[in-house]
């Protein structure tokens, strides 16, 4: 199964981290993810760099290093504030770690944790279509989404007129298709749009 990524902060992480850390932030969390998921590319320049005496600590590049794990959704994430990140995730039955002796920053945390997290708390992202029975749990998360960024004042679960005009307004915005169906890129859109 291919991993999904989705942006915060201008780095990429996957779905599964999307989830937790959008709901982090929900909770009132003050963070900013410094390095997400990295290309074995980015991590060859983090490692000359180490080499030449003009970087910090690098790891080898490696398809298993920790911000690249190809092919996991539980790489590595750098945050400005992980005191406070792995203080949440810990709360949230999540067991993440700061590994790295010397970097505060970098935070891990095992992938059956997020999955499982991402599974309880919405990360599937069910397709919302106009007129069709929608899940009540994904409705109010997206009409969340859409009241924190002043589309709507609408949180009560069904995907009526009010939410689907705010879902059109933010299509035609963003450049997207204006159907009023709140699918992969539209949830990624709105999951990026919310965390600038």
């Amino acid at each position: 199964m291919a991993v999904a990524y989705t942006p915060i902060d201008g780095e990429q992480v996957s779905r599964e981290w999307g989830v937790v850390l959008h709901d982090m932030r929900q909770a009132g969390v003050a963070f900013r993810v410094n390095e997400g998921k990295r290309t074995f590319a980015r991590q060859l320049f983090f490692w000359r760099l180490y080499l030449s005496g003009r970087g910090n600590l690098a790891a080898r590049p490696s398809h298993n290093a920790p911000h690249i794990r190809t092919g996991r959704i539980d790489h590595a994430i750098d945050f400005n504030n992980a005191t406070g990140v792995v203080y949440w995730l810990r709360q949230h039955a999540i067991r993440a770690t700061l590994p790295v002796p010397g970097e505060s920053w970098h935070v891990e945390a095992p992938a059956a944790a997020l999955v499982k997290y991402a599974a309880d708390h919405g990360g599937g992202d069910p397709v919302i279509r106009p007129r069709r029975p929608n899940p009540t749990a994904a409705v109010k998360r997206l009409q969340k989404l859409l009241a924190g960024l002043n589309l709507t004042d609408t949180v009560n679960g069904r995907y009526d007129l009010r939410t689907r005009r705010a879902v059109r307004r933010f299509q035609h915005r963003h450049a997207m298709k204006v159907d009023g169906t709140v699918g992969p890129a539209t949830w990624a859109a709105l999951r990026a749009a919310s965390n600038k």
